[in-house]
């Protein structure tokens, strides 16, 4: 290994991990030869490019790669090259024999590699067939992971054709981002498989998946052909996905005013997925969670996860795939655009499934962290390949869907809409940056777009609104909203798109402003009755009243006329109130009561059912705890047969309301009625929302016996739905010894994909959370070898929960010696909002009984 220098010309980039642009690719012949179960992989890269300035060296990306035979052919003449490999920036260096350029060049480089095992670049997976094992081949290249399977200019500005051959095992199919277009059957019985040539795109964006797959017939949307992938078996869980990708195309197609820029679109279910998908063009690789439906035997939030990520994946392919980021501080438009757009279109599709109100679960996890001093700006500059993966966050996703679609409801969503299609029709194969965006909508919009939005996107944090009664009206205040007992955050401005609602001399008015100052006062005549400062729920900002105002600004008195969304803001926002220390526990035990008191929304009552839980593990003593479980039963109101119930309600919002009084109430008749069906096995003829809820409720209360029958369930589960949620029931019994063999499971056999999910669900649970940590702690280094990095720090997020000091100090002495070099922020948060929880426990510990009468 030697380090050498990343530079070849002129035009140098001032970052070391950045190649220069002086020599800059117009396409890619990429052959690979393939042996999945050898875990091997080769082939010969040839690249057409263009060279600005003469230059003696040409800086490549390569990660983990044995170079071989390199050239250029420049001018006529073929120039011999020694490839130098620089693994600090992940980049090998061709030196010249002389040097080349001007004009255009051709590079040809030979590699080899080997296939990983975590999830990244090219990499296998096992699963069973029939009782036989079997190798699968796929890749992850987003963000920087094309360089570990072939070399190449691995930027997103750098975009090129990419035509593929894949020489693999007969048995084996290959699909791509392309249509096959010649199989070729060589003499040692493997077949050459060779695809059409690409549209100009990004290297991230390239993809080939090897394995047993079978497809369904194409559906036609519009003129592009859908299919789903899977592996022998699950066909019967297709037609859902391939129903989702039909609507998502001809929405987008219409949406967008674009035709579809692929020739095809498969949707490729794959048993190993360290993300939710992959945008890859043409080749949209999912876990099979998120792709392989059985509506008769999956939940409802389960079919709206699963279609709302399809939504998602198809919305890059003209939003991400056509028009791209120039660089990698650019993702988070990336992704939050993706995320607005995903929920229009299900919202399009079913609008029966109020997707937005479901938004709400995701939203308040940004809001959380938002809140805290460790928030970062939802575009920051990116310097290096863990600066890029630190992108792919709440704050990325959910925070940046949350502010587009604040302006959109604000500025007008045909307005919004104009303003993306004249964006997507003048940068179509082209890069660009967050600005080209914020023209076109300005234009769109008649709003100077560029100071309102780079508020929001460029600084960390989100404002708390004052509404304060005047003689004349109300008169709004911002200020940067954040949790007792976390980092100290500076003193901010937004210019804060605001849709207020108020009644006034019994008549209700709604204005729209542009709150840019710290205060400002709005003339209503006189004084209002209520006041509602986010009409919709739309707004990334919390709301408190003030001065002659209730908290809650008088919406309490009228929450069976608010929307659930609406509902959904108040008890959020209710609980962040609290965490900041500006309402009491009484105060947000009232609105809770309140919205329940009305709520036939199942978003809502989830929602309902996590903050009580979260007030649990709050509690200082048994009789907090006891009290807090009178509470949830009371609300919940589970007062007839599981089955009537779900008659009554229907499965979706009974499930949420028998979490909340067997899960958290510990309501005898409800545990006993759920461990019944669940022993009988007749939980899972009731579909997938019941059966989630009662696998959950018997296991909170189960022996030995239970478990081993869950876990037996799991290793036969019928989807792989039922496999997820019947991990995450074994997290939840209360006996540490069973508690141990889950974690056990999770750090030998189950997969990696989900593993860390599930542990860190288990450190969620009041007591026997502190199991789970402790066995992450003392096996740190051994599950960070086991699971992908990105999935190491998801597991992480499981800290988040606890709230005791003893534990809270524990995991900081921990962690004082032991890093996450991946996201070092993400870190900070999940320590800092420890000690947020352990602040307001303390807080919290006097009268806390009281306030739940």
């Amino acid at each position: 290994m030697l380090t050498v220098p990343g530079a070849q010309g002129a035009t140098m980039s001032s970052r070391p991990d950045r190649l220069p642009d002086d020599v800059v690719p117009s396409a890619y012949r990429v052959a690979l030869e393939c042996d999945v179960e050898a875990g091997t992989f080769g082939g010969m890269v040839t690249i057409e490019v263009d060279v600005a300035v003469a230059a003696e060296t040409i800086a490549m990306n390569s990660l983990g790669l044995g170079i071989g035979r390199a050239e250029v052919r420049s001018g006529g003449a073929v120039v011999p090259a020694t490839a130098l490999i620089d693994d600090e920036r992940e980049q090998v260096v061709l030196h010249l024999a002389t040097a080349i350029g001007p004009g255009p060049a051709t590079i040809d480089i030979a590699f080899t590699g080997r296939v990983a095992d975590d999830l990244l670049g090219f990499y296998r997976s096992r699963t069973e067939i029939d009782g036989e094992p079997h190798w699968i081949g796929v890749t992850q290249f987003e963000a920087t992971h094309a360089r570990r399977a072939f070399p190449c200019f691995d930027e997103p500005a750098f975009k090129a054709t990419f035509e593929l051959t894949v020489t693999t095992d007969a048995a084996q199919r290959v699909l791509s981002n392309e249509a096959e277009i010649a199989g070729e059957s060589l003499a040692d019985g493997r077949i050459r498989h060779r695809f059409a040539t690409t549209m100009v795109m990004s290297t991230y964006l390239v993809a080939w998946v090897i394995g047993p797959f079978e497809v369904t017939e194409p559906a036609i949307a519009g003129s592009t052909a859908v299919r789903v992938a899977h592996l022998p078996g699950k066909g019967d869980m297709s037609a859902f996905a391939q129903r989702c990708g039909v609507h998502a195309v001809e929405f987008f197609e219409d949406y967008y005013g674009i035709a579809y820029p692929g020739s095809k679109l498969d949707l490729v279910a794959v048993p190993d997925f360290a993300f939710g998908a992959m945008e890859n063009l043409g080749c949209v690789t999912f876990r099979e969670t998120l792709l392989l439906i059985d509506t008769e035997r999956t939940s409802r939030p389960e079919q709206e996860r699963a279609a709302i990520t399809i939504a998602h994946e198809i919305a890059h392919m003209w939003f991400g795939d056509l028009v791209t980021m120039s660089w990698w501080n650019g993702i988070w438009l990336n992704e939050a655009f993706a995320s607005i757009m995903e929920l229009i279109c299900a919202d399009d599709d079913r609008p029966d499934w109020d997707v937005w109100t479901s938004f709400g679960t995701a939203a308040a996890e940004a809001f959380e962290t938002d809140a805290l001093g460790a928030t970062r700006a939802i575009e920051f500059e990116v310097a290096t390949p863990e600066d890029a993966e630190a992108m792919f966050d709440v704050l990325t996703y959910q925070k940046g869907c949350s502010v587009l679609r604040m302006f959109e409801q604000w500025a007008g969503a045909t307005r919004f809409r104009d303003g993306v299609r004249s964006y997507l029709r003048e940068f179509s194969y082209r890069n660009t940056e967050t600005e080209d965006l914020w023209r076109h909508l300005g234009t769109a919009t008649d709003v100077e777009v560029a100071p309102m939005l780079n508020s929001w996107i460029l600084q960390g944090g989100h404002p708390l609104i004052e509404v304060h009664p005047t003689e004349s009206g109300v008169r709004l205040t911002q200020q940067r909203m954040t949790f007792v007992g976390g980092d100290a955050a500076p003193d901010q401005q937004w210019i804060v798109p605001v849709r207020l609602a108020a009644e006034v001399n019994g008549t209700s008015i709604e204005i729209d402003l542009a709150l840019a100052e710290a205060s400002t006062d709005i003339s209503l005549k006189t004084t209002p009755t209520w006041v509602d400062a986010n009409v919709g729920a739309s707004g990334f900002y919390r709301v408190i009243g003030a001065g002659g105002f209730d908290p809650f600004c008088g919406l309490l008195d009228r929450v069976s006329q608010l929307d659930p969304i609406e509902r959904f803001a108040i008890v959020d926002g209710a609980q962040s109130l609290l965490l900041a220390g500006r309402i009491t526990l009484a105060d947000a035990v009232r609105a809770v009561r309140a919205i329940a008191s009305v709520e036939t929304d199942a978003s809502v009552w989830r929602r309902l059912a996590s903050i009580v839980s979260s007030w649990v593990a709050l509690a200082p003593d048994a009789d907090a705890v006891d009290a807090l479980r009178r509470l949830a039963v009371e609300i919940a109101a589970v007062d007839r047969p599981i089955e009537a119930l779900a008659d009554a309600l229907g499965p979706d919002l009974a499930a949420a309301r028998l979490r909340l009084a067997g899960a958290i109430g510990d309501q005898p008749e409800v545990i006993a009625a759920a461990t019944e069906m669940v022993l009988a096995d007749h939980d899972r003829s009731l579909g997938g929302d019941l059966s989630a809820a009662l696998t959950e409720i018997a296991a909170c209360s189960g022996d030995a016996a239970l478990f081993d029958r869950l876990d037996e369930r799991r290793r036969h589960a019928e989807t792989p739905q039922e496999e997820v949620r019947l991990l995450v029931a074994l997290s939840m019994f209360d006996d540490p010894v069973l508690v141990e063999r889950f974690c056990t499971l999770c750090a030998t056999e189950v997969r990696v994909q989900t593993a860390p999910l599930a542990l860190a669900a288990g450190m969620t649970r009041r007591g026997t959370g502190a199991v789970v940590w402790r066995f992450v702690r003392d096996r740190w280094d051994d599950l960070g070898d086991r699971f992908p990095s990105p999935l190491v720090t998801r597991m992480l997020g499981g800290i988040r929960a606890f709230t005791d000091d003893d534990t809270v100090a524990d995991i900081a002495r921990f962690f004082e010696n032991h890093e996450l070099p991946q996201a070092p922020l993400a870190l900070a948060q999940h320590l800092e909002r420890t000690r947020v929880n352990a602040a307001t426990r303390r807080r919290l510990t006097p009268g806390f009984a009281e306030a739940l009468r």
